[in-house]
C-alpha cells in the first residue's frame, strides 16, 4: 500500500496533560510546561510509514503535595457485557448508576457493580415494584446528581463543583441514604459530594464506610489509598454522545488543552460521561492523512501491546479506523507501566492506573480534531470479546513485572525502540 503523507508539525513536550490538585480538593491543573519542547527527546525515523506520531506520545505525571501511600495495583476485573446499541453499555465495578434500579445494598462477598449511567437502558425494574421509601431515595438520589452536575464549572485547567452545589447535593444524598442505608452507591456520591463542599478530610471517613461496605468498590479504594492525589469523575471535562459540537464545529476548550500540542498525535484521556470516569483517545489528525474522512460507519478497534523493549517494558495502543482497507488510519500511543510515584499530581494518570481505567471498560469514545482543533469525528467503540480479552492479558502481564520505575527519559528511549522496531504491518 502507498505510505500516508508524513504529517510534520512542531515539537510537542512529552506526556498527557500534566495535571495537579492540591489538598483538600481544588481544580485540575494544567502545567505550562506541556505545550514547551524538551531538546534532545527522540524524533522517530519511520514516518513515511503512516505512523500518526512525530514524536512519542508518553504519559507524565506533575507531582503535587501528597503523603499517602498509593495503592498496590487493581486485580484484573471479569467483564459482563450489556449492550443495547450505541447508547447503552455496561461497565463493571466502575459505579454507573441507573436511578430506576433500587439502589444496590452491599453482598456479603465482594462483588462487581453491574449498574448503569441514568437514562442510557430501559429500566430493568419498574417503578410499580420499588417500596415507598426507595421511590423517595431514589428521587433525592437523581436530584442530588442533577445539583453536582449544575455546579460543575469547567475552565482552562480543568473542573471543579461549586461547593454551594455540592453541598446541596450532600444533603440529598444523605435523605437517600438515611432511607436505604445499605446503599454503597449513595453512600460513595454522598462522599463525593462531601469532598468538594467540606474537604477531602470530611469525605474521607465515608469513603471508608463505603469499603467497610463493599471492599470491591474501586473508586472509594483507590481515593482512601491515594488521598487527594485520586479524582473523581466530576473533576474531568465532560463528553457525551452524541457530542455536545457538532462535525466541523471547534473542540470545547477543556478538551482542546489535553490534544497533543502542536503536533498530529494520540492520546489516551481521562474525561467524564455524567457521573462516570473514562479513558477516550483523543486524536489531533491532518485532514491530508484520511483517504476519506472518518465517519461512525467506518471500521475501527483497538489493538495493544506490552512491548519489552532493551530500555524496559512499555505498553504500546493503536487506534485503527478503516479509512482504506489496504492502508488505515493508525494512531499510536504509550503508557509507562513503571511511572514513578510522585508525591503530588494526578495519580490517575499514572500509566498503569490508565490502562486498569482501560480494562474496567467495555468501550472508550474516539475523538478526532482536525489541525484548525475543529471536530472531525466522535465516536463509541464497543469493545470486542477479543479486545478484552486482549486488554486484560497485558494488564495482567505488566501487574506482574518485576518493581522497579522507570524515569522519563528511558520511557523515551523504550518508546522509540519500539517505534523503530515494530512494524505496523502487524496492525492491518
Amino acid at each position: 500500500a502507498p505510505p500516508r503523507p508524513s504529517e510534520q508539525m512542531p515539537a510537542p513536550a512529552l506526556g498527557m496533560a500534566n495535571v495537579a490538585a492540591p489538598p483538600p480538593y481544588s481544580q485540575v491543573q494544567i502545567a505550562p510546561a506541556e505545550g514547551v519542547s524538551e531538546p534532545g527527546l527522540p524524533q522517530p525515523t519511520n514516518l513515511e510509514r503512516g505512523r500518526d506520531v512525530t514524536q512519542p506520545a508518553l504519559n507524565e505525571v506533575t507531582p503535587v503535595t501528597g503523603d499517602t501511600e498509593p495503592v498496590a495495583w487493581p486485580a484484573t476485573q471479569t467483564h459482563s457485557t450489556l449492550t443495547e446499541g450505541e447508547g447503552a453499555f455496561t461497565i463493571p465495578n466502575l459505579e454507573r448508576i441507573n436511578p430506576d434500579l433500587p439502589p444496590s445494598v452491599a453482598p456479603a462477598m465482594p462483588a462487581p457493580h453491574f449498574v448503569h449511567a441514568p437514562d442510557t437502558i430501559p429500566s430493568l425494574v419498574s417503578a410499580a415494584t420499588l417500596t415507598p421509601d426507595l421511590a423517595q431515595a431514589r428521587t433525592f438520589f437523581k436530584t442530588g446528581l442533577a445539583e453536582m452536575e449544575a455546579g460543575v464549572r469547567p475552565n482552562p485547567q480543568g473542573n471543579t463543583v461549586e461547593p454551594a452545589s455540592a453541598r446541596e447535593a450532600a444533603e440529598l444524598f444523605r435523605q437517600a441514604l438515611e432511607m436505604v442505608p445499605g446503599s454503597v452507591i449513595y453512600r460513595y456520591f454522598y462522599a463525593v459530594a462531601l469532598r468538594y463542599s467540606e474537604g477531602f478530610d470530611v469525605a474521607i471517613g465515608e469513603l471508608k464506610r463505603v469499603l467497610e461496605q463493599d471492599p470491591s468498590f474501586y473508586e472509594a479504594r483507590q481515593q482512601v489509598a491515594y488521598g487527594p492525589r485520586w479524582h473523581d469523575a466530576f473533576a474531568y471535562p465532560a463528553w457525551v454522545s452524541p457530542a455536545p459540537v457538532g462535525i466541523g464545529a471547534p473542540i470545547p476548550g477543556p478538551i482542546r488543552s489535553l490534544l497533543p500540542p502542536m503536533q498530529p498525535g494520540t492520546r489516551l484521556v481521562l474525561l467524564r460521561e455524567g457521573g462516570t470516569k473514562i479513558a477516550a483517545f483523543l486524536s489531533r489528525t491532518l485532514r491530508i492523512t484520511w483517504k476519506q474522512l472518518p465517519t461512525v460507519e467506518m471500521r475501527a478497534t483497538l489493538k495493544l501491546f506490552l512491548s519489552r523493549t532493551p530500555h524496559g517494558p512499555i505498553v504500546a495502543l493503536y487506534i485503527l479506523v478503516m479509512d482504506d482497507e489496504e492502508n488505515p488510519y493508525i494512531g499510536e500511543t504509550f503508557l509507562n507501566p513503571y511511572d514513578p510515584e510522585p508525591d503530588m499530581g494526578d495519580a490517575g494518570l499514572l500509566g498503569r492506573n490508565m490502562l486498569a481505567q482501560l480494562a474496567r471498560q467495555d468501550r472508550t469514545y474516539l475523538i478526532f480534531a482536525d489541525e484548525n482543533d475543529r471536530l472531525l469525528l466522535s465516536r463509541k467503540l464497543v469493545f470486542e470479546a477479543a479486545t478484552q480479552v486482549e486488554i486484560a492479558r497485558v494488564l495482567y502481564e505488566a501487574q506482574n513485572l518485576p518493581s522497579q520505575v522507570m524515569d522519563q527519559a528511558h520511557f523515551a528511549e523504550a518508546a522509540q525502540w519500539h517505534i523503530e522496531h515494530f512494524s505496523l504491518d502487524q496492525l492491518r
